[in-house]
């Protein structure tokens, strides 16, 4: 009896044993799990906002890409993020100025936090309502010139050299309605009476010089600005510049600019430039328009938010030119002269300009 109950336990014993080592075999069969993810570094934190002033944060609507005014605004929210301690940028891009209005005129919540590339003559398009500009009914300012675009008209027949030379003649323009071209368009319609008398094809910037140096056409659209003293001229007007073509400049008195701003209400400027001062081909006196360039603002924007936006970009100004050569113009003393007068300014731009002792205002 006494040795059954030890065979008993013998063999209680022994499946016990052999219990455990399959236990074993089979934990040591199984894959090892995979160790827990380490979680991710944390952000890293923003600039504390300088004292007074909460983080903001800024949305800079520029143009299309591949324009001088695209580059810019990506090189605007660069050295804000850079420079600021509260303010952070994020550049847009967008289909252009008009966009630009009647993007502000529609969404009215956005001119509170953006700024965006316009042209004085955008600016009126916007507050006048004209097509094809949605009518502004905020009060949109400048901040600061970037760039002043040149245009004029150029022929290669000597014998058109003034306004009332191209009554029945072939002009080609850029694009109906585009800064560049609006203003001639005043003069012929509301100062000189010729538009009528005249047959305008619009073929763009590069096709109207083309057509002036292909004989197809009269009188060519001539764009370009000003870098280190000297006009740029644009891809475009570089086709005819670059051809054996000879062209000159039409004169434009300055009366008839002031005519079309007294009578139409347009921001219109034109100079008279003297040879040379246009390029090698520029043989005689010759005029233009201007077209300005810049960043304006809703008066809606903070003016400390104006104010930091202009500092920012008059003590970095230097960034622009290195981004594209068109810029290099770019000056602290020119950043003022986007507008006519103070009146165009936003309080913020136009307290940081007299801080500074600039001169604000071109006219």
């Amino acid at each position: 009896m006494e040795s059954s109950k030890m065979g008993k336990r013998k063999l209680a014993v022994l499946l016990s044993s052999v219990f455990l080592v399959l236990i074993l075999a089979i934990a040591c069969a199984a894959p090892t799990p995979a160790p827990a993810p380490s979680p991710a570094p944390a952000p890293a934190p923003a600039p504390a906002p300088a004292p007074g002033h909460e983080p903001f944060a800024l949305a800079v609507y520029g143009n299309p890409f591949g324009s001088s005014a695209y580059v810019a605004a990506f090189v605007l929210a660069n050295i804000i993020n850079k420079n600021s301690k509260w303010l952070r940028a994020n550049a847009i891009e967008t289909a252009g100025t008009i966009f630009n209005n009647n993007l502000f005129a529609k969404e009215p919540r956005l001119r509170k936090n953006g700024v965006q590339e316009q042209a004085l003559l955008g600016w009126y398009g916007g507050k006048a309502g004209s097509e094809p500009y949605t009518k502004y009914d905020g009060q949109m300012k400048a901040l600061y010139l970037r760039l002043s675009p040149f245009s004029g008209l150029v022929a290669r027949d000597p014998g058109i050299r003034t306004p009332q030379d191209l009554v029945g003649k072939k002009i080609g323009l850029a694009t109906r309605g585009s800064n560049a071209t609006l203003p001639v368009e005043i003069l012929m319609k509301e100062v000189w009476n010729i538009w009528d008398k005249v047959e305008v094809e619009y073929l763009g910037f590069k096709g109207s010089p083309e057509a002036l140096r292909d004989g197809t056409i009269d009188v060519a659209l001539a764009t370009g600005a000003f870098a280190g003293g000297k006009l740029k001229p644009t891809p475009g007007f570089m086709t005819l510049v670059e051809s054996p073509v000879e062209f000159h400049y039409i004169l434009i008195p300055e009366e008839d600019w002031a005519t079309a701003r007294k009578t139409t209400g347009w921001p219109v400027y034109g100079e008279i430039f003297e040879p040379a001062q246009l390029g090698e081909k520029q043989k005689q006196s010759g005029g233009g328009w201007w077209l300005r360039l810049g960043t304006w603002a809703d008066i809606e924007l903070p003016e400390d938010v104006a104010y930091e936006v202009t500092r920012i970009v008059h003590d970095n100004i230097g960034a622009f030119g290195d981004a594209h050569g068109i810029m290099k113009g770019m000056s602290p003393e020119n950043l003022p002269l986007a507008a006519p007068d103070e009146s165009y300014f936003h309080p913020g731009a136009l307290k940081f300009y007299k801080e500074k002792g600039l001169k604000i205002g071109f006219d």
